[in-house]
Parts: C-alpha cells; sequence; structure tokens
C-alpha cells in the first residue's frame, strides 16, 4: 500500500544521468523507496555523491559490487521524459512516503495500555516529526526576499507599518519596537511585582485594537482572569469586600458589554504542554485569525521530558521558541524569578535571576523584568506607584530601561504621562 515504483525509478534515473541530481540526494531518504533494489541503488548513489566522485552506471555497478544487473541500470531511464522534471518527481515520491508512513503511525497509535491523552501527544509528536522528514525545503536566495525586507523597513519608518504589536506603553514599545511575529518573549519578576497583571493589561490593550488572543493561564483559573481583566480595564475595585456605587457599577457594565465582541480565547487546564498550545493555536489561527499567544507561566507549563527539573524547563523554553517561530505570531511568556536579588543591595533583577537555568537567556529574543522598589522599601511612600521594567536582552533591538505606573488596588499598569484618581 502507498508505493509509487515508477517514480521511484524516474528519481533514481535523474541521479544517474545528471550529476546535478545526484548531489540532491539529501532531499531523500533510504525509507523513501519501497522496492529492496532502488534502496540499494539509492544507497550506492549516496555513497559515491560522498566521495565526491561523478555518479554514472559504471561506477554504481562497482559501488554495488556487482550485486545490481547493470542491465536495469541502463534501463532506469528509457521512460524518463526529462531530468527538468527531478524536484517535481521527489516531491511525488515524498508526498506517497508521508502518505505510507502516516498509515503505519495508525496502527501504532492503537495501543490499549495509553490513555487517550498519551495517544494524542504522541500522534502529535509523530506527525510533527515525519512533516520535517517529509520536507523538500531549499534555501531561498536573497534576491529572492530583499525588496519585501527593503520595503517593509520603509513603511515602519514612515508610520504606515507598525514593527511590531503595540502593548499600550509606549516608551516600552520605543525600545522593544512593540511585540515582534516569531519572537519569544519573557517577562520575569519575583511573585506579587504585578507580572500577571502587566501580561494582562497587554491583553486589555491589544483588545481594543480589534487583535486575536490566545492566553494560556496556569496559575489563575479563567473566571479569576477574566476578574482582573475587568476590573483593570474598568479601573474600580472589584474583588474587595466593599460595596460599589453607582459608578463603579456603571464602568463595569460598560467594560463587560464592550469585552462581549473581543477576541480573547483563554484556556485555564493547568496539564497542557507545548505541544497542546501549538496544536490549538495552529488551528485558531487557521479558522479566526491569531495575533498573539501568551502564557502564565514558564515554571507551570508541563514537559514531556523525564529528564531532571532543570532539564524539562530547558525542553519547554526551547518548545516554546519553536512554537513562536511555527505559528509566526509574538509569544509573551510570564517567568517567575528567583530570590537571588533579595541578597543584593540593589533588587533590580538581572539575567542571572532566571530561575533553574541560564538556558533561558540564549532562547528567548526579548527578556524583559518587571521591578517595583516600594516592595522591597514599604517606608518610602513616594515611590509606592513606580514601576520599572528592565529590557535586559533584545535579540532585533536595543536594551533599555522605562517607568510606568502602578495602581495596585486596580491591578493596572498606565504610562507615566497617565494617571487616574477615583472621584
Amino acid at each position: 500500500m502507498y508505493k509509487d515504483i515508477e517514480t521511484e525509478r524516474a528519481v533514481l534515473a535523474c541521479m544517474i544521468i545528471d550529476g546535478e541530481c545526484s548531489l540532491d540526494y539529501g532531499l531523500l531518504n533510504v525509507d523513501d523507496f519501497t522496492d529492496g533494489l532502488h534502496k540499494k541503488i539509492f544507497i550506492g548513489i549516496q555513497n559515491i555523491v560522498k566521495k565526491e566522485k561523478q555518479v554514472d552506471y559504471l561506477t554504481l555497478y562497482i559501488e554495488l559490487n556487482k550485486q545490481v544487473d547493470v542491465s536495469y541500470l541502463a534501463t532506469l531511464s528509457e521512460s524518463l521524459p526529462t531530468t527538468a522534471n527531478f524536484k517535481q518527481y521527489v516531491e511525488q515520491l515524498k508526498d506517497v512516503s508521508l502518505k505510507r508512513k502516516l498509515y503505519k503511525l495508525a496502527d501504532g497509535i492503537r495501543d490499549p495500555n495509553k490513555t487517550g491523552e498519551e495517544l494524542a501527544e504522541l500522534a502529535e509528536k509523530e506527525i510533527f516529526e515525519l512533516r520535517e522528514e517529509t520536507s523538500t525545503s531549499e534555501f531561498t536566495r536573497l534576491d529572492g526576499i530583499l525588496l519585501d525586507v527593503y520595503q517593509r523597513i520603509e513603511k515602519v519608518s514612515s508610520g504606515e507599518l507598525e514593527m511590531g504589536l503595540k502593548t499600550g506603553y509606549d516608551r516600552l514599545d520605543d525600545i522593544i519596537g512593540g511585540l515582534r511575529n516569531s519572537e519569544y518573549i519573557l517577562l520575569g519578576a519575583r511573585p506579587s511585582i504585578g507580572k500577571t497583571a502587566l501580561a494582562i493589561n497587554i491583553a486589555g490593550n491589544l483588545l481594543t485594537e480589534e487583535k486575536t488572543i490566545a492566553f494560556f493561564s496556569y496559575e489563575m483559573s479563567k473566571e479569576q482572569l477574566v476578574e482582573r481583566l475587568l476590573k483593570s480595564m474598568s479601573l474600580v475595585q472589584t474583588g474587595y469586600k466593599r460595596e460599589m456605587d453607582v459608578k463603579e457599577w456603571t464602568k463595569l457594565q460598560n467594560t463587560a458589554n464592550y469585552l462581549l465582541n473581543k477576541n480573547l480565547l483563554i484556556d485555564d487546564d493547568p496539564n497542557k504542554m507545548v505541544s497542546d498550545m501549538q496544536s490549538m493555536c495552529r488551528k485558531l489561527k487557521r479558522q479566526e485569525g491569531l495575533d498573539l499567544v501568551i502564557v502564565d507561566y514558564l515554571q507551570k507549563v508541563k514537559s514531556n521530558s523525564k529528564g531532571t527539573k532543570r532539564e524539562q524547563l530547558e525542553q519547554v523554553s526551547n518548545d516554546i521558541k519553536n512554537m513562536a517561530k511555527m505559528l509566526d505570531v509574538p509569544v509573551l511568556v510570564v517567568s517567575s524569578l528567583s530570590r537571588a536579588n533579595e541578597t543584593r543591595d540593589v533588587k533590580i533583577p538581572v539575567m542571572s535571576d532566571l530561575r533553574e537555568t541560564g538556558q533561558l537567556e540564549f532562547d528567548a529574543d526579548v527578556i524583559m523584568f518587571l521591578h517595583r522598589e516600594y516592595y522591597y522599601d514599604r517606608t518610602n511612600i513616594e515611590i509606592k506607584r513606580d514601576a520599572d521594567i528592565v529590557i535586559a536582552k533584545n535579540r532585533n533591538g536595543r536594551v533599555g530601561r522605562t517607568k510606568l505606573t502602578w495602581y495596585e488596588e486596580y491591578t493596572k499598569f498606565l504610562n507615566r504621562s497617565e494617571s487616574y484618581e477615583r472621584n
């Protein structure tokens, strides 16, 4: 089932006749061939090219220790129209190969000893690997993308196009250029500083721009997250044991009505792995579009690795990086930090405060830390609302530092130029 002997013959004939085709043997692997004789011929071609020799009937016959009839090698090309169709033949053969492997995979996941969730995870992983194996991707020439890149730079410079999604915080956007597609953005802070609140605030700001956001919440329930969003966007003290006045109820009601038509998709399953998130987001992007993924938070994401805690975190971080690239959207990930800053005179976080592993420093495209000095010095009332964002790494731009204003009672961060006082 799922074999194409004629296409196998055509591919092999091209590689025997045309030296350029034989150099592209890496587009295939031996499992793409079903005929045992064709497998041997393909391996022989591989070996000849690796020895930097020219492939022809005689060298191939000798390479195969004369175990293949030379007349068969000669007849391979009899029905071959042209080597110009080599890439088309390869794609046809890879397609048949993928179907064959998927058929085998279907049998392989019929394991009664595994749960449905385990089988689904296995299938997702295997299918991804099969797509990688059967890819015939090639390099893109510079002239194929140079004009598009130049025009994009021009549009960004003129203000016609945004470099990335605007967070709603002007100075932050000036430094990092917004949240850019394919980037893995890490937002780190110590507990109770407001990192989740800032992520929710950014989501709220982008909802006003009609963006579609997927929010994976590992710490809060979806109800708690929506309450936080309502509170911050309404600027009312919901959740406190006090009676709200008419103005506050009106604000809350107006915000709720406003949010009804916004595209915020929330998942609060604490057992989700990156592969689950990627699958859900890929479907969402295909059906409705997707502008941003938020994960709260990194250390809670489940890993399919059986290694140490450090190795599991490294695997999760690497998977998130790959997810951002595959989905081609920014992925904002909240992360906790170690207690190391508490032993220093200067409490501002640094990259070495990232918990468990230094791998996060390499994986993330942007690393920014949220810091509130008042958390450590409650005696200085003048800095009660001060909040700093330190951009410690920016792979595609500059680093720096900016300030926001923090309203704890509303779990709301505002630009320094903005302010809110309750009437």
